[in-house]
């Protein structure tokens, strides 16, 4: 028996998909292929990309709660990488790209059918998996009307539309600083919800610092500093704008939608402010560490965002 010959991969690139680059390879037989690693990354959380060797990914494929979901062929492909030699002439491995939305589906449906529920260690991925199967179908449309009349469009335009459309995903998966974020700080701090909802008082203070504490100060080295800079406190301790409308859209505020989606999950887990502050921390280490850099991280100097946005936001004091 002889071995399956090893492939030339004859294009390659790498397609943005919010804060992840998925890295893809056109074979010279013709078959498209995703980076192995690009795999794990478009499903994982930010903090889970630093992970080596895609230990979480190969956890995260032979989980209970996912497995039975698997059809005959994503299982085959996921036990088969495809090698391939590289461009540069390195050996490469990696996936047929139909395996990353073969993959969202399975997950998916086991969230569907309560198999992978919020306590599972992997119910991360079904939120990154949400977002990217609602992002590639709009893309999948414009590319198909573009083939179908003959329009072409640049490589660059696409990539523009796939950031769009995850980050308005995303916006629309979890509203920036919404109810249930702040109604999750008052659980912990067993402070009265009502005094808020029904009295339309404003928040305490304290909660603009929990907020700097768990969010901003998570985000990569410089960031908080940078906003600070850019959006200055006046006498009375106001400022002009949200920090977070200074944020890239494609690149920094997905970043914290995300971000946030995770703090509140861990949030609606405990009852203890401090068990919740102690989970936070371990799972999101502060910036204050020295391997944290801001190179993956921007900060708009003029962006402002869509009405919608705003709305979405908590109400101005």
């Amino acid at each position: 028996m002889t071995d399956k010959k090893i492939l030339k991969a004859t294009n390659t690139g790498e397609l943005e998909v919010g804060q992840v680059k998925i890295k893809c390879y056109v074979l010279e037989d013709g078959t498209r292929v995703i980076a192995q690693r690009s795999t794990t990354n478009a499903l994982a959380s930010p903090d889970r990309q630093t992970e080596k060797s895609g230990h979480w990914f190969q956890r995260m494929v032979k989980n209970p709660g996912i497995v039975p979901y698997f059809s005959d062929s994503l299982r085959e492909r996921l036990e088969n990488p495809i090698l391939f030699e590289t461009p540069g002439h390195k050996s490469g491995k990696g996936f047929e790209a139909t395996l990353l939305p073969d993959l969202c589906d399975a997950i998916l449906e086991a969230k569907k059918q309560h198999a992978l529920k919020e306590d599972n260690p992997y119910f991360e991925a079904s939120v990154q998996a949400e977002v990217l199967m609602r992002a590639f179908a709009k893309l999948g449309i414009v590319a198909l009307i573009d083939e179908v009349t003959g329009y072409a469009k640049q490589i660059d335009e696409y990539q523009n539309l796939i950031k769009k459309y995850v980050a308005e995903e995303l916006q629309t998966w979890l509203k920036t600083f919404g109810q249930d974020y702040y109604q999750q700080i008052y659980k912990l701090k067993g402070w009265d919800w009502s005094r808020y909802s029904i009295g339309r008082k404003n928040h305490p203070w304290e909660v603009a610092n929990i907020t700097n504490r768990i969010v901003y100060e998570k985000l990569p080295q410089g960031v908080l500093d940078e906003l600070k800079k850019r959006n200055p406190a006046d006498e009375k301790g106001n400022r002009k704008h949200k920090h977070f409308q200074l944020l890239t859209p494609s690149q920094g505020y997905v970043h914290l939608l995300k971000h946030l989606g995770y703090i509140q999950a861990i949030m609606e887990k405990h009852n203890s402010w401090q068990e919740a502050l102690h989970e936070i921390d371990q799972r999101f280490p502060s910036v204050r560490d020295p391997y944290l850099q801001l190179n993956v991280f921007d900060v708009a100097d003029k962006t402002r965002f869509k009405k919608a946005v705003n709305k979405a936001s908590q109400p101005k004091n």
